[in-house]
């Protein structure tokens, strides 16, 4: 099994920047695995190793669920026109207060699912809940009607062991979606650029990166200093 080293301060992230950064590493395994993608953030058009066009979710959560956002018209936004969703997750949830490294992630896990299911699920419990914002458990099992996990929808398409180390990572709330990443053969896989910035008050820029990451808005903080 392979070993990838990831930042110990990874744990202790904001789930919007901690999301930023595992997408990106997201993007680098899947590339590495023989997938193509094109350009984008939260969903991207794609190839598969054997050579399928298909549009597909980038999804990366410390914890294992499937995060997704309803909007004000009912539609699951980038889940809703997605053919598959691809997540990277951990064996273990990654627990922010947690200071015990042995119970943290310890296996890097990619799964891929396709998207039909999982909007099923997430109409399922939003008709339930009515809330915005939804996650999908990966490990709680249904009832007798459905008694599968979200996870047993998946497949899985790579697993690696986690050395934690200590690597200071960009800081502020879009540094990890700005930073350029290196495959392992120092090749440049993937960057963005940053875009003339706009005018915004904080509850707009909130708003702003929530839709943007797929979380509530109450789990954006920003800092301002001068």
């Amino acid at each position: 099994m392979d070993t990838v080293s990831l930042p110990r301060d990874l744990v202790k992230m904001r789930g919007t920047t901690r999301g930023a950064y595992l997408r990106q590493r997201l993007r680098t395994i899947l590339n590495e695995q023989g997938f193509t993608l094109g350009q984008g953030s939260l969903s991207v058009d794609a190839v598969d190793p054997e050579g399928r066009s298909l549009r597909l979710a980038l999804k990366g959560a410390g914890e294992r669920y499937i995060g997704f956002h309803v909007t004000p018209e009912g539609g699951l936004g980038p889940l809703e026109t997605v053919d598959a969703v691809a997540l990277l997750t951990f064996n273990k949830d990654l627990i922010r207060d947690d200071e015990d490294e042995s119970e943290q992630g310890r296996r890097l896990q990619v799964l891929l699912f396709d998207a039909s299911p999982i909007r099923e699920k997430a109409r399922q419990q939003h008709a339930t809940l009515r809330q915005e914002w939804g996650w999908l458990p990966l490990d709680v099992k249904g009832d007798n009607l459905d008694p599968f996990s979200v996870e047993d929808l998946g497949r899985l398409v790579y697993e690696a062991d986690v050395e934690w180390i200590d690597e200071p990572l960009p800081s502020g709330e879009d540094a990890a979606s700005e930073m350029t990443l290196r495959a392992r053969d120092g090749q440049r896989v993937a960057s963005r650029e940053v875009p003339e910035p706009l005018r915004l008050t904080i509850t707009e820029a909130k708003r702003g990166l929530a839709a943007h990451y797929g979380v509530p808005p109450d789990n954006i903080e920003i800092i301002m200093r001068g």
